[in-house]
């Protein structure tokens, strides 16, 4: 979960613009393709098709428009674009140039879809045009090509797919070795200010199209922190922070974030959570922090808020988890607040 998101916070963009270009140019090709076959070629069965997926096409970009969903819109496009391949295997397109677009198809997979989704749909589709060659074959069905010539697009259909995936491969790692420079906090290693409070914008996002039902966000500040920086130096603070950094990890779910936002300020972010049940969690982890950094006499302060039962704005909920948590921090004898989040 957690990698998906981060795909898909480096890629989001970048998709999107994809779906527009593909979804925007292909219907008007498609469209323009269908009447040369309608009014100059009398394709009128391929006519009607081309039509129906040129709509469609316009339809998925205005979903995508209105909802901002890019998983059903790029499902969408690559579903239009497949069964319309599958026709043009059958129907043969304009002087039987049809075939020649399955080369293509393995690339806007890839471009659309997370790495694993796309091979999968790849490798399926690839199946289909096997089992369409195999029953051509045997005489069941007749498509309108020689077999020679839909065994050898189906062949270099493969060898694109291939490369496809190698090129997405590369893409992905590129894009995760840029996420590792600019969402890690070089000291602990946990996701930046700037990393979560983004992701904070993308799980908001995805609150109001109802994807999810709520987020969490659990705002922490270390107790006494600032005495180990005054008395044993700010080495050693480091050294202090860098183990905290693995204890929060340790205690967080694969689907949560946890993030250093300055100093001795950690955020967490929970989707589809219970305050319940995350008060419990937080209140059993102040016990064993307290024991693991006993040496050190530290402590930690949390505010809990979740979106939209407390708040319905993401930087309401910051300065309100900001509160509660320095709430909790002034209730501790000797406490006193050291600073203050400002805003997203």
């Amino acid at each position: 979960m957690k990698q998906f998101l981060e795909n898909f916070y480096v890629e989001e963009k970048f998709v999107k613009k994809l779906i527009y270009f593909f979804g925007i140019t292909g219907s008007v090709v498609i469209g323009l393709f269908s009447v040369i076959n309608y009014f100059l070629l009398g394709n009128y069965i391929l006519a009607y098709f081309e039509f129906i997926s040129s709509l469609f096409l316009v339809i998925a970009v205005f979903y995508l428009r209105t909802t901002q969903d890019i998983r059903i819109s790029s499902y969408m496009l690559i579903t239009i674009f497949a069964s319309l391949l599958i026709v043009l295997i059958f129907l043969g397109g304009i002087n039987k140039t049809g075939i020649i677009w399955l080369a293509l198809f393995p690339f806007q997979v890839f471009l659309f879809r997370p790495l694993k989704e796309a091979s999968i749909i790849v490798g399926v589709f690839g199946m289909l045009l096997v089992f369409i060659l195999t029953f051509q074959l045997v005489g069941i069905i007749s498509t309108a090509y020689k077999s020679s010539t839909l065994s050898m697009h189906i062949l270099f259909y493969f060898i694109t797919s291939i490369f496809a995936f190698f090129y997405k491969k590369i893409l992905t790692n590129t894009h995760l070795s840029m996420l590792s420079l600019i969402a890690r906090d070089p000291l602990t290693g946990l996701f930046n200010r700037n990393f979560i409070f983004d992701i904070l914008k993308t799980e908001s996002s995805r609150l109001k199209r109802k994807s999810i039902n709520n987020i969490c966000i659990i705002f922490i500040d270390l107790d006494r922190f600032k005495k180990i920086n005054d008395t044993l130096g700010h080495e050693m603070g480091d050294y202090v922070l860098k183990k905290v950094a693995g204890f929060f990890l340790k205690n967080t779910r694969k689907e949560d974030y946890v993030a250093r936002i300055g100093g001795d300020e950690f955020l967490f972010l929970s989707v589809n959570c219970s305050k319940k049940d995350l008060n419990k969690k937080f209140e059993k982890l102040i016990e064993d922090f307290e024991k693991e950094f006993n040496q050190y006499n530290l402590s930690f302060s949390y505010g809990l808020v979740v979106i939209p039962t407390d708040e319905e704005s993401a930087v309401k909920a910051l300065n309100l988890a900001d509160k509660k948590m320095y709430s909790m921090k002034k209730k501790k004898k000797g406490e006193e607040p050291l600073s203050q989040l400002s805003t997203v």
